[in-house]
């Protein structure tokens, strides 16, 4: 599969989303917000697929990671943003993700659930005195996965973030701006809104099929601490508009 191929998957899932909440933060929301807190739900399970030349070669592997404590890092990592670009103050909570864990939904609807998550915002902002919650979600199955395909007409290999951040009102518990995690700075402009999530190629080392060794699954770990690091700045700059000057 090409690149414009993988993106163009993106855009329909940036479609689809837009339909649920917006995108973009209430300028007068933003100007209130002083005191947050993040919460991740997407580092406990690591998927992959692969597809084969017939559906009998098709794999699926499943590995819980959650000793590769990618909820807690993403949740610096994004802290770390808010912190110095938007002078924001961030509480460290904490805070389990395990109850925050029924925002996520799998097929046939991949998207976040927020809804279901409503009651327990409010009382986590009254409980820690915010002015918002920010909370990462996956979209599909995993939000961590790799996609391989030895289709002669769809050839790939990706390691990918899947995921939507929710900026969340303490008062009402819904998003007042909920966003595809995304590399580099693209405006909305409806269909023609490419967005594309964390991503990379597989190495050539790393199996497309198959078992992977615990070397390979670290070397995993490795790069998903690094892959989403550009995309807090992207994503938050869509949803917030611009770091005050």
């Amino acid at each position: 599969m090409t690149m414009w191929k993988v993106l163009l998957g993106a855009v329909m899932l940036v479609v689809g989303a837009g339909c649920a909440s917006p995108e973009r933060a209430p300028a007068d929301s933003i100007q209130r917000v002083k005191r947050v807190a993040v919460v991740s739900t997407v580092g406990n399970v690591f998927g992959r697929t692969y597809i084969g030349h017939t559906a009998f070669g098709n794999e699926r592997h499943v590995k819980p990671i959650p000793e590769w404590g990618l909820n807690r890092i993403y949740e610096a990592q994004m802290s770390e943003v808010l912190r110095t670009r938007y002078r924001l103050t961030v509480v460290d909570t904490g805070l389990d993700p395990a109850p925050f864990s029924k925002v996520d939904r799998s097929y046939p609807d991949k998207w976040p659930g927020w809804g279901a998550i409503e009651e327990l915002t409010r009382k986590t902002c009254a409980d820690q005195q915010l002015d918002a919650l920010f909370v990462l979600a996956k979209v599909g199955d995993w939000g961590i996965h790799v996609s391989a395909s030895n289709h002669p007409q769809q050839r790939h290999g990706h390691l990918m973030i899947s995921a939507q951040l929710a900026m969340l009102d303490c008062k009402s518990g819904r998003p007042l701006a909920a966003r595809l995690l995304q590399n580099g700075a693209l405006e909305s402009k409806v269909l023609y809104n490419r967005v594309s999530p964390p991503m990379m190629a597989l190495p050539e080392t790393w199996p497309r099929y198959g078992d992977w060794t615990p070397e390979i699954y670290e070397q995993a770990r490795a790069e998903l601490v690094r892959l989403p690091q550009r995309a807090w700045t992207d994503t938050l700059d869509f949803m917030l508009k611009s770091p005050p000057g």
